[in-house]
């Protein structure tokens, strides 16, 4: 199990915002559901509260069941088992489930799903045809403006960017005042400077719009980015909830820690006041749950990228090779091979001038506490 302890500090403000949380509305929440196709669930047994005008990321690779929550939570799907209620009235329990339509919920597809024989302000305009027409012209005039598209009303979808269509998708799902909005995997169509844009701005409009959202994504830096807490799921459990800075410093699963951030399981062993490992020993004080008592239990302790620096050495005294290098503008990632098979990632700046093949010494140059897990072997 992996142990990490916040400073003071952190501690005392993570305790008010915990105090902000228990006083805020639960607007969303699952109690034990499983959804099965054919018998074989696609997620199973997952609890999970959503408090009002909060954001959260239900977090996973593709095919962990992530797509399947959210439409179960649309009414999409039905669960075979638990129960869902929104806004405090429960929509789903197994035996009968309350119609999209019927459960004040928004939803942005992946592919915005807009109509291209209607104009922008008809697309937003959509889900609220039966308001009074004053009120419905200033309700989509009002999410034009919100969205950055003030003075596109009468263009066609097809007549704008990817970015301009999610801004659409979204002002339509939002026009209608609903108690939830959900977003599907929303950015997965955008390219990469596009889709980093795009999320500030999606999350500014939802901070102006105050609208409680679960975003569906497998994009960890996504997750981590823009949302108040994160859902890791995995093979249709969930794995962990929390802050996006707990959950990525102290992974509750070793699969939380190895789809987080490219770590290293380094092996080593308490001795001596510290764990020995194969790039020297890391001191019990920054290993929190481990103690001299410990004396000769085996660990592996997480190492991120940006823990660790890479610095050329004679053979004889090397920890290992650079295996690869790979060259991402700002910053040069390397692999470093050790001695004992271990693969170690770190992450340079741009200037660094290692390359293939060079004996290389490997220096931990973090000084806070790290994440560890019982060792497996």
């Amino acid at each position: 199990m992996a142990t990490h302890t916040s400073s003071p500090a952190v501690e005392h403000s993570h305790a008010e915002q915990a105090g902000t949380e228990a006083a805020a509305r639960t607007v969303l929440e699952l109690d034990s559901v499983t959804t099965a196709f054919e018998g074989e669930p696609a997620i199973e047994d997952v609890s999970l509260a959503v408090r009002d005008g909060e954001l959260l990321s239900i977090l996973g690779p593709s095919g962990c069941g992530k797509t399947t929550a959210l439409r179960t939570i649309a009414g999409l799907e039905a669960p075979d088992s638990g129960q869902v209620a929104i806004g405090g009235e429960r929509v789903a329990d197994g035996t009968r489930s309350t119609p999209p339509e019927d459960r004040d919920v928004g939803l942005v597809f992946q592919d915005f799903a807009l109509f291209s024989h209607l104009s922008v302000a008809e697309n937003v305009g959509f889900g609220i045809e039966d308001w009074p027409a004053a009120e419905r012209t200033a309700r989509i005039e009002e999410l034009l403006d919100l969205v950055g598209l003030a003075g596109a009303e009468d263009r066609s979808p097809t007549d704008l960017s990817g970015g301009q269509q999610q801004r659409v998708a979204l002002a339509r799902a939002l026009a209608p005042e609903p108690e939830l909005l959900l977003l599907d995997e929303p950015f997965s169509s955008l390219d990469r400077d596009l889709r980093e844009r795009m999320r500030e701005e999606v999350r500014d409009i939802l901070d102006t719009a105050g609208v409680t959202t679960v975003f569906v994504t497998h994009d960890q830096t996504e997750a981590l980015s823009i949302s108040d807490r994160v859902a890791v799921l995995h093979d249709g459990r969930l794995e962990q909830v929390g802050h996006p800075e707990a959950v990525f410093s102290n992974p509750a699963t070793r699969f939380v820690a190895n789809f987080l951030g490219n770590p290293t399981f380094l092996a080593g062993q308490v001795e001596d006041g510290a764990v020995s490992t194969s790039i020297g020993p890391i001191p019990l004080g920054q290993l929190p749950g481990l103690s001299a008592a410990d004396a000769g239990r085996p660990v592996d302790v997480i190492l991120r990228p940006d823990d660790v620096n890479a610095v050329a050495a004679p053979p004889d005294s090397a920890h290992g090779t650079v295996h690869r290098r790979s060259y991402e503008g700002s910053t040069v990632r390397y692999r470093v091979q050790l001695g004992d098979g271990t693969a170690v990632e770190v992450r340079h700046n741009h200037t660094a001038g290692l390359t293939q093949g060079d004996p290389v010494r490997i220096d931990l140059i973090a000084d806070h506490e790290f994440a560890w897990f019982p060792a497996e072997r």
